[in-house]
């Protein structure tokens, strides 16, 4: 009797937490620090902020939790960062206490910030993110560039784009992914230009790194969709990700660097001629 009672007890205690997903590699000996405290901040991007991605996690009900408030939830989230290292917790879903559970409900994505300063904490703390999406008639603007860099810079900008994936149809609790659309994005809030030199530079040139990231856009969409990719797997959705900006990033620097910022025209008649060409493969016009 007194071991049934045990039993039970050891059942009603191991269940009255929230189920977790983990979707992480914790590495060995790697324990819980006290003086650890990552920062939270809900549904944020990093684009500005160098910062590594470390893995994510779901907490719902298990069916008996209690306890579970979003207080509790934000505790757990700490503890699980900080066994992996993180130093930056981004909640991109939560469910608030409704008739179908009392519990606070979330998912997190953890990332290594190696300096989360004064401007960083602007980025991801202030008002919602500053940004344009891809339109071919709405075309980037010199106005556009929020922030101006010192006169004495020797580069007339600094551009800064990325791919926005989103899945229309993804079941939240079951981590299915479908129906996936992939868009450029132009960062207004941390993009900047050097006023004196802006006027030696054609805009269309600006307007071509933003319509290579709108092709790489479409190449990972595309991708994803023959592919037929349905995963509740963020770490591989993510790694597919990284790898389409990485090689954006690295063809936006070579454009750059042979162009010489547009200045060379030779080149820049050539990239033009090769990026309209990439665009008329996915029919964006």
């Amino acid at each position: 009797m007194r071991l049934a009672y045990l039993l039970i007890l050891s059942f009603y205690f191991t269940n009255c937490a929230y189920k977790i997903s983990r979707h992480y590699f914790v590495p060995k000996n790697t324990t819980y620090i006290e003086t650890c405290n990552p920062l939270v901040v809900k549904k944020k991007n990093l684009s500005g902020i160098e910062g590594n991605f470390l893995g994510s996690v779901s907490l719902d009900d298990s069916g008996v939790t209690l306890n579970c408030s979003e207080e509790k939830a934000i505790k757990l989230l700490k503890i699980q960062a900080c066994e992996i290292g993180a130093s930056l917790i981004i909640t991109t879903d939560e469910v608030h206490p409704n008739l179908f559970s009392t519990c606070y409900r979330c998912t997190a994505d953890f990332h290594y910030v190696d300096n989360i300063d004064e401007y960083s904490k602007i980025l991801l703390t202030n008002k919602p993110r500053d940004i344009m999406r891809y339109d071919y008639e709405n075309k980037i603007k010199w106005s556009d560039f929020q922030l101006k860099l010192d006169e004495l810079s020797i580069v007339p900008y600094e551009f800064f784009s990325n791919i926005e994936l989103n899945s229309d149809n993804r079941s939240f609790w079951t981590g299915a992914f479908k129906g996936f659309s992939a868009q450029s994005v132009f960062y207004r809030d941390i993009s900047k230009l050097n006023p004196s030199l802006s006027e030696s530079v054609d805009i269309e040139h600006i307007q071509l790194l933003f319509d290579l990231t709108q092709i790489y856009a479409k190449r990972l969409e595309d991708y994803i969709m023959s592919n037929n990719i349905r995963t509740g797997n963020f770490l591989e959705i993510q790694a597919l990700l990284n790898k389409y900006v990485k090689d954006l990033y690295s063809v936006q620097a070579s454009y750059i660097k042979e162009t010489n910022y547009g200045y060379n025209q030779i080149r820049q008649f050539q990239w033009r001629t090769k990026i309209k060409s990439m665009l008329n493969e996915f029919s964006i016009e």
